[in-house]
């Protein structure tokens, strides 16, 4: 008998996990996606934005970073990024958005045009990789469509 309910309670166990996971991240807009951080808990509470990327065309020498700061305090974003294609395994690019890094202000939303020297592959698939500076602190964040939006916090 100990086992028939040891049993039914791991089933029970695993079926809310699994119950769990499906519903996870339903919605996968951009804007209805908040950032995940793994950072350290202070700076945890400051940073909060949104971000997706906007495309043209399914093939472009450019893609545009849509970004939203909610945050309190300006978001640095570094000129400088890295590009990972639609098809993913063909390849990824450098980027560049100019020679000046893009001031996102609090509540502020920045449209940031990133060329590469040849057109790729655009669509859900495709990420961005980028570096912002945020009350001091440097972070990585990635965006895509499917992808989601993620930063980590850079460290020397």
């Amino acid at each position: 008998m100990k086992r028939k309910i040891a049993g039914l309670l791991c089933v029970l166990a695993i079926l809310a996990v699994a119950t769990g996971l499906g519903f996870a991240e339903t919605e996968k807009t951009p804007e209805a996606v908040k950032a995940n951080a793994a950072v350290d808990e202070e700076s945890l509470s400051d940073v909060n934005f949104t971000a997706s990327l906007e495309f043209d065309a399914a093939m472009d020498d450019h893609v545009v970073l849509k970004i939203t700061n909610y945050g309190a305090r300006n978001m640095r974003i570094f000129s400088q990024a890295h590009y990972m294609d639609q098809i993913g395994s063909a390849g990824s690019w450098d980027c560049s958005a100019g020679e000046e890094d893009i001031i996102a202000g609090p509540k502020q939303t920045e449209y940031i045009s990133f060329h590469m020297k040849k057109a790729v592959a655009h669509g859900d698939n495709s990420i961005l990789a980028f570096f912002f500076q945020y009350d001091g602190h440097w972070y990585l964040g990635k965006v895509g469509e499917n992808n989601g939006i993620e930063y980590f916090q850079q460290h020397d």
